[in-house]
């Protein structure tokens, strides 16, 4: 999500692949989704890159069902895991 003007975006990404946003670059390091006999959730392992100097990047696992526990911090966007496959 942009924070400025509120949009959305969905991305898909296979593991390995880097898909890019407008300043950010997003590497899919791994997906993984809970066995069936557990609660429904998946988790991703992101880095992210801004091309702008002086901007925050990530390297580090984000969750589905939390996404209040990642700690992607921009000034401009959001990152959500909507789910893996």
């Amino acid at each position: 999500m942009n924070k400025l003007d509120s949009t959305v975006q969905t991305l898909t990404i296979k593991a390995g692949e880097t898909a890019r946003l407008d300043t950010l670059s997003i590497t899919l390091e791994a997906c993984a989704v809970r066995p069936n006999d557990l609660p429904a959730d998946a988790t991703a392992h992101l880095k992210v890159a801004d091309s702008r100097p002086d901007q925050p990047g990530f390297d580090g696992w984000i969750l589905e069902k939390e996404p209040g526990i990642n700690m992607f911090e921009h000034p401009v966007y959001d990152i959500q895991l909507v789910g893996c496959s």
